[in-house]
């Protein structure tokens, strides 16, 4: 894994000095959705995942690489060593000039997780785990700890679009409970971001009704290392093959998240 850790630190400023070069200096590529605004490509998520590719395949050329814009076939994630990208995960609010986005790597063996490295553009920092219950912001160990009063929960309404009806009344479920709690207090950033901080105890639960593997992959892995618990919607395992995901900093909240969600 020294490698690996290797990679991050390499490739981590790279990303940061390429994408604040392109911050307000892009343009707008494609929209992947016509229905979804959000969910566009700029050039800067093309550039940056050039960037991690080409560094990924000159360091490590066996490994598959499943990257959110060029690469997104996910058939074979389960096997062998994969690298799993979202070069600007928030490319509306980098679109809209709002500096608070990610860039998410992480890597699998045989779909479970090893590493990740998740880029902060908002502090112009890159937080990391390569695993043993240690998470590192640069070249710092830290310890994640509750910072928050109240409770915090992102309920990532940007979501909301890609949702069955069902997943959809959940999440309206959830929202309702938390808005009349007493010192609970919601959030959503339109961007993965906030999943990380969860991992430091700067968000206290996330919970995302559909997502792909890029958008949360990192971040979980993240949470894991911090002692959090990461599970679907419904309380079963997450994998690298589940498209929704609760995630918390306390497993005490989690499973009240939980029953709201399945009451």
């Amino acid at each position: 894994m020294d490698k690996v850790e290797e990679f991050f630190h390499f490739i981590s400023p790279k990303i940061i000095s390429l994408t604040n070069e392109r911050f307000e200096n892009t343009k707008e590529v494609k929209y992947k959705d016509e229905k979804n605004s959000l969910d566009i490509a700029t050039e800067a998520d093309l550039d940056n995942e050039r960037l991690i590719t080409n560094e990924l395949k000159a360091r490590f050329p066996n490994d598959q690489i499943i990257a959110e814009e060029t690469f997104n076939e996910v058939d074979n994630i389960n096997q062998g060593r994969s690298w799993i990208i979202d070069p600007i995960c928030g490319s509306a609010n980098f679109r809209n000039g709002i500096k608070f986005f990610s860039t998410n790597i992480a890597l699998a063996t045989n779909g479970q997780l090893m590493a990740s490295c998740v880029v902060d553009h908002s502090m112009g920092r890159y937080i990391w785990s390569i695993g043993n219950s240690q998470i590192n912001i640069n070249d710092k160990r830290i310890s994640p700890e509750k910072r928050t009063k109240g409770t915090m929960v992102e309920v990532d309404l940007s979501a909301l679009t890609g949702m069955d009806s069902n997943v959809i009344e959940k999440h309206i479920k959830l929202i309702s409970y938390l808005l009349h709690k007493e010192n609970y207090y919601l959030s959503s950033f339109c961007t993965s971001l906030p999943f990380v901080y969860v991992a430091l105890g700067r968000i206290d639960a996330y919970g995302n009704g559909f997502s792909k593997v890029w958008d949360v992959a990192a971040a979980n892995f993240l949470i894991l290392q911090a002692g959090g618990i990461v599970t679907e919607l419904d309380g079963s395992p997450w994998t690298l093959n589940s498209n929704n995901v609760l995630g918390s900093f306390r497993k005490e909240l989690h499973i009240e998240l939980l029953g709201i969600l399945n009451s």
